[in-house]
């Protein structure tokens, strides 16, 4: 399946439980195609006929999804190319991601930082939750795990916005179904 990958945040956390068929559903009724969830944590494959961009395709979806759940949720879309791009990144050492308890995590963001909020963003890391930069997103390896972190998350979504994590395994297994 080719076309988009879109990152919702905030599916099946706080309470809130939404199947991937009422997921895939929204997303067939807005008009995309080939629509197919992957996981219970908000990752649709989808076709776009109807955005010819990603900033459309979170447009369109954002929208679709809000109607018929009545909540905002964000959407963080990218190309198949570009997910398979995050997915070739290595942003740690692997013998550093081998002795971590946490596994490397991917943020996807609406927009690049500026220099000047990578920066602040930069000096909130620590020896054990290193940062990286990547394109529209940013790389964590939290070395305790995301529970055991010290990592300032709001600090850094004040800095960056708004963004949707998952691990980069799940990343590199979207880049696999989306080719």
């Amino acid at each position: 399946m080719g076309g988009h990958v879109a990152f919702l945040r905030g599916i099946n956390v706080g309470g809130r439980r939404v199947t991937n068929d009422r997921l895939v559903s929204v997303a067939v009724d807005a008009g995309f195609g080939e629509v197919s969830a992957f996981l219970a944590s908000g990752n649709l494959l989808l076709d776009a006929p109807v955005a010819s961009t990603t900033q459309e395709t979170e447009k369109v979806l954002s929208a679709a999804l809000e109607a018929d759940l009545g909540y905002e949720v964000d959407v963080f879309a990218r190309s198949a190319a570009e997910v398979a791009a995050v997915a070739s990144v290595t942003p740690f050492d692997q013998d550093v991601v081998d002795a971590a308890k946490g596994k490397p995590q991917v943020t996807f963001l609406h927009e690049h930082p500026t220099p000047a909020q990578w920066l602040a963003v930069a000096e909130l890391g620590t020896s054990d939750d290193l940062v990286e930069l990547g394109d529209r997103c940013w790389f964590w390896l939290p070395e305790h795990g995301i529970s055991g972190t010290a990592l300032d998350l709001r600090a850094i979504e004040r800095h960056l916005g708004v963004g949707t994590t998952r691990t980069l395994n799940t990343v590199s297994r979207l880049a696999a179904k989306s080719a």
